[in-house]
């Protein structure tokens, strides 16, 4: 399932937030309350092919994202964007990194500096948000202070 760069507009405004340059983009698409809550064969069969949903990875995500300058994002996803990238052009794309198929990483990540987390677990912030009818928040994240380290927990937190 893609997540294309109109769907967030479109629900951005529909809770009436505006995106400014700074904010951190947090995208919750159901995969950790699906793995969560799956029997032990239905996460296999779920996760076989390497198929996960996310933000849609095309030239016109990449130019949305440029222009909103997030600041980090995050997904309770495996990756941030969909894998594998749903147009076969960023399949064949020499910034496509081959191991995986994870296209927004290399802009995000490479290019632009921009911290992304996975796998976060956003269902508690979610029935916040509903509670408060609120959709920003100030959030913290400090991973682990390991020199060179990549992939550590997030040690998130939002305050509202």
């Amino acid at each position: 399932m893609a997540i294309t760069h109109h769907d967030l507009d479109a629900i951005a405004k529909e809770e009436n937030i505006e995106f400014r340059p700074g904010d951190i983009l947090i995208v919750r698409t159901g995969y950790t309350k699906w793995h969560n809550e799956a029997s032990h064969e239905e996460r296999i069969k779920g996760t076989s092919f390497h198929e996960y949903p996310g933000v849609e990875a095309n030239e016109e995500c990449v130019k949305w994202m440029w222009k909103h300058h997030f600041a980090a994002v995050a997904s309770d996803a495996p990756a941030f964007e969909t894998v594998p990238p749903l147009d076969p052009y960023w399949s064949l794309s020499p910034f496509l990194d081959h191991v995986n198929g994870i296209v927004l990483h290399n802009f995000l990540l490479a290019f632009w500096g921009t911290p992304i987390g996975e796998f976060w677990d956003l269902e508690a912030l979610a029935k916040l948000c509903e509670k408060h009818n609120r959709w920003s928040f100030f959030l913290t994240s400090a991973p682990l202070n390991i020199e060179g380290g990549v992939a550590s927990p997030p040690n998130a937190m939002a305050i509202f």
